[in-house]
């Protein structure tokens, strides 16, 4: 439990545990977006003070006005429902969100959207409080919408000519586009070399430099047989894998994004292969680079970690039935 004061209008107040609890899924959900990249140092002092739920969005508008010292007349998005500014965190009600944008309703989207705010705080102590590097629009909430998990189950799909007209385009789009296209470059580059490089002059050029050397870095990709299987519910950001269950072991099929380095662990037989790209695998204290054709065996219980600095697909055997589960 949080010690964040919630505001709520006397309407609301029979509602206190409920945002309550949206306030601690969200702040744990971009904690361990934190952790998973190595930022945890960046989530040890909180991101607010109190946060404002509002059941009227003419009065949220007032409030993020006077929070970020603008002209009382100044005419806000209608889509605008949430802000963190100076340690306030100001948010409409989930049912005035469901209104006035629809297309963000998905699953736990009320936490979602409490995260995407403290996500760009995040953002921001990454960057050692320098907002202006925090890049072009389409990137900084992009990040948000990463880290808070946002539109993980969209439809949408887009061509790498549209990809790039995004990244050329300074004005705000949508944000279904932006998840879309973030994911897509985590998968192309390291998201701490994103991060580090966003500020830069230059970084939209780098950007679709990397879109357009990207589609072509490996032809290799998993075909439809093995993407039908059930997804494998891993709980590292930029790995996607598909689970084949047996009655005492697991198969699972992994497109990894160059995510860095994955903490030492340990659990049941392992036995693998790299089918396209390399990974850095270190078992038992000894380091050694995997390529395309090579594999590896870990024992059962054997501590090992790993590094990807580029996009790696493997296969791997677990003789342990219960490594991985299938995603809901």
């Amino acid at each position: 439990m949080n010690n964040i004061l919630i505001v709520l209008p006397q309407t609301l107040q029979s509602r206190s545990d409920e945002f309550s609890a949206y306030l601690d899924k969200a702040i744990e959900r971009v904690q361990k977006f934190a952790y998973e990249n190595g930022w945890e140092r960046h989530t040890a002092k909180s991101f607010m003070d109190k946060v404002m739920i509002f059941d009227s969005k003419p009065d949220f508008d007032k409030m993020l006005l006077e929070l970020c010292e603008m002209p009382s007349d100044t005419e806000l998005p209608e889509t605008y429902c949430g802000a963190l500014e100076e340690r306030v965190l100001a948010v409409v009600t989930p049912e005035i969100y469901s209104t006035v944008y629809p297309q963000g309703v998905e699953e736990d989207f009320y936490t979602k959207i409490l995260a995407h705010e403290i996500a760009h705080r995040l953002h921001v102590r990454i960057l050692e409080g320098d907002e202006d590097a925090m890049g072009p629009v389409w990137f900084f909430e992009g990040f948000a919408l990463y880290a808070a998990d946002q539109f993980c189950h969209s439809k949408i799909s887009l061509t790498k000519e549209e990809i790039i007209e995004i990244l050329s385009t300074e004005e705000r789009g949508s944000y279904e586009k932006y998840a879309y296209v973030f994911r897509y470059l985590v998968k192309l580059s390291s998201l701490k070399e994103l991060v580090s490089k966003a500020g830069s002059p230059d970084f939209t050029e780098y950007i679709i430099n990397i879109v357009n050397n990207g589609g072509n870095m490996s032809e290799f990709d998993f075909p439809a047989l093995i993407k039908g299987l059930p997804e494998a519910d891993i709980t590292f950001k930029g790995i996607t894998g598909w689970l084949s269950q047996g009655p005492d072991h697991q198969i699972v099929f992994m497109d990894i994004a160059p995510i860095g380095e994955v903490p030492d662990h340990s659990h049941g037989e392992q036995w693998g292969v790299v089918l396209e790209g390399e990974m850095d695998l270190k078992i038992d204290g000894v380091t050694k680079t995997y390529r395309k054709g090579d594999s590896y065996y870990i024992g059962d219980g054997i501590v090992h970690g790993a590094a990807f600095r580029k996009r790696t697909f493997v296969m791997d055997m677990f003789r342990q039935v219960d490594r991985y589960k299938a995603k809901l």
